[in-house]
């Protein structure tokens, strides 16, 4: 019964979270050579796993605390969509997904939300089980979209994500082994 309840709590935020993102989106971004902010991310999960609709699975979502290069830190979550219901060797597509960081310290307050946008991929190194457990190289190319409090009018335009989806993780919630994310955030501007 207390798994139902939070999977009822989870999906109202999730919806609140996919609703409160801006609809347009910069489908290719040229990111410049040097971010303009790094963030790295410490002590992700996924705490949704998605559901798989004609062999794309939609809303695989993350949680993960980040710490930026600039002093601050924040909260990036992230709803992934991809083709195929399971991790696949070599690669699963992602087909799309939005992201919004929250950022919460050095007199910088506010998030900055965007699309992730194609090409993006995670690639996996073959050894996937029957149980789909592997750790995938993720590059995800993103959009900026907006913001708000201090990055309301952000300068910035786009993104990159590279990092580990690490679905071997041996991490339990609920009685259920969850996979994990680390890597590095960057943002570039205008």
């Amino acid at each position: 019964m207390k798994i139902i309840r939070f999977m009822g709590i989870f999906m109202v935020i999730l919806a609140a979270l996919v609703i409160s993102i801006p609809v347009a989106a910069d489908t290719n971004p040229s990111a410049p050579l040097n971010p303009t902010v790094t963030y790295t991310i410490t002590s992700g999960v996924e705490i949704f796993p998605g559901i798989t609709i004609n062999n794309i699975r939609y809303g695989a979502t993350f949680v993960a605390q980040m710490y930026g290069n600039d002093g601050t830190c924040g909260v990036l979550s992230a709803s992934v969509n991809y083709q195929g219901p399971n991790p696949a060797p070599p690669s699963n597509t992602i087909v799309g997904g939005s992201w919004t960081l929250t950022v919460t310290t050095k007199g910088k307050t506010g998030t900055i939300c965007g699309k992730i946008v194609t090409p993006s991929v995670i690639s996996w190194s073959g050894n996937i089980t029957p149980t789909g457990t592997d750790v995938g190289h993720a590059d995800m190319n993103l959009s900026v979209c907006g913001g708000t409090g201090n990055y309301k009018t952000t300068a910035l335009a786009s993104g990159f994500f590279d990092g580990h989806d690490n679905h071997v993780s041996g991490i339990t919630i609920f009685g259920t082994t969850v996979p994990t994310v680390d890597g590095t955030l960057s943002l570039y501007n205008k």
